[in-house]
């Protein structure tokens, strides 16, 4: 899922008490579990790497919010109202798919007894109206057309057809499992990559003018991956180096 609806004054109602720590790692928890689409880790060591929790004090806040607004279960720890918004939105995926499957099917041509008379048919019943074939019929004659020029002043240049157009990050924008994956492969583990990808979405909200639309997110984000990895790559070479110095002295 990367959209669920927030009703503040729910929230606010049921959150009031919290610290702003609490807050802050209850709607990290409430969007891990919509991105999972399921209930969040048994571990508690698993639930505080997937919400980035770091600090003695990010780990208290997660476990006291886990204990007042979720249950644990043998499946993980859940939540109802989330279990119920996840359950409307599959629930919705299955039907929209099967619509699309229903009318897929009635767009195809040849069904079961129209694909057998035409397996069977013979070879002049098969025949259409070819060049040859085709009745001709006789026009009247007509004075020959005068030569007209193509008007040309409504079709698009080559370059205006093929050029693709950008828009801004989605504030809920998410790379989903593939770009976490991707990211992972790069080296962004124990919650790197969940902290670039915080990095990512204020940046580009931030952004303005003509630079901060792109067509591809995707390819955007791998790119960041790319220099935030050598980024590290290169402070841990100068920490090396600076290391080796102190010592040589």
């Amino acid at each position: 899922m990367n959209y669920y609806e927030h009703h503040l004054g729910d929230y606010l109602r049921d959150t009031a008490h919290l610290s702003m720590l609490e807050d802050g790692a209850y709607r990290r928890l409430l969007d891990a579990y919509y991105i999972r689409e399921s209930a969040l880790p048994t571990e508690l060591r698993d639930v505080f790497r997937l919400v980035r929790a770091q600090t003695k004090q990010d780990r208290e806040a997660v476990e006291t919010v886990l204990r007042e607004f979720f249950e644990a279960t043998p499946e993980g720890w859940k939540h109802s109202r989330c279990e119920r918004e996840v359950a409307r939105f599959q629930d919705k995926q299955r039907k929209a798919k099967a619509s699309a499957e229903a009318r897929w099917s009635q767009r195809q041509p040849h069904t079961e007894g129209n694909a057998d008379a035409y397996a069977n048919a013979s070879p002049d019943a098969m025949r259409t109206h070819s060049e040859g074939n085709a009745p001709r019929a006789s026009a009247p004659t007509r004075a020959p057309a005068r030569p007209q020029t193509p008007v040309t002043r409504h079709q698009p240049s080559s370059k205006a057809a093929g050029s693709g157009r950008g828009s801004r990050l989605p504030p809920d924008w998410d790379p989903g499992d593939s770009g976490l994956a991707f990211a992972a492969q790069q080296g962004l583990t124990n919650g790197r990559a969940q902290a670039e990808l915080a990095k990512f979405r204020d940046y580009w909200t931030a952004k303005s003018g003509a630079d901060a639309t792109k067509a591809d997110w995707q390819a955007t984000w791998r790119n960041w991956v790319r220099k935030a990895v050598e980024h590290s790559a290169t402070e841990r070479g100068s920490a090396q180096s600076a290391d080796i110095f102190a010592g040589a002295r």
